[in-house]
């Protein structure tokens, strides 16, 4: 309300309702960077991984990034909540980020982080180290989301022009 009151003294009108002002964001990318940057790079390496692991027959091969073009989907769409202000941002990209750790640590489990980093393959190392970081990572903010909470993160401090939350 203070800031509503503020935002309408600065332009010179009048304060009429709560809800003819627009959501007030209170977080931006700067946080959100480093698991940007991370996943975007992580994601991106997979292009080259499936081209090495699979040579020629790669193309035939493109059902397997079907579930990699989902959770970048999934991730982009939580990042936009996210920036957004929607109310819906920290549920959707905890999930992703729950999703992300649950497949690493399925993956690790199966023997494959040590076999995957004894080897002297650089595509398959620089995919392994990227996957690792991104776990790492995605633990962090999924703490961070937890103990910052859904109403510090992305609850908008007054109603949209609509009325109806996102």
């Amino acid at each position: 309300m203070v800031v509503a009151m503020a935002l309408c003294e600065r332009d010179g009108s009048q304060l009429a309702t709560v809800t003819d002002q627009q959501p007030v964001r209170t977080s931006g990318i700067g946080w959100l960077l480093p698991l940007v940057v991370l996943t975007v790079a992580d994601y991106a390496w997979q292009v080259p991984y499936l081209v090495h692991q699979y040579g020629p027959d790669w193309p035939a091969r493109l059902s397997l990034s079907v579930p990699l073009v989902v959770a970048c989907g999934w991730f982009g769409y939580g990042i936009w909540l996210q920036l957004t202000g929607s109310r819906a941002a920290t549920a959707v990209l905890a999930g992703f980020l729950l999703a992300e750790v649950s497949f690493y640590l399925l993956h690790n489990a199966s023997g494959a982080m040590l076999a995957e980093l004894l080897l002297s393959n650089p595509v398959l190392v620089i995919a392994s180290i990227l996957g690792y970081l991104n776990t790492i990572v995605a633990v962090c903010y999924l703490i961070a989301l937890l103990h910052r909470g859904a109403a510090s993160i992305d609850r908008p401090s007054v109603v949209p022009p609509d009325g109806r939350w996102r």
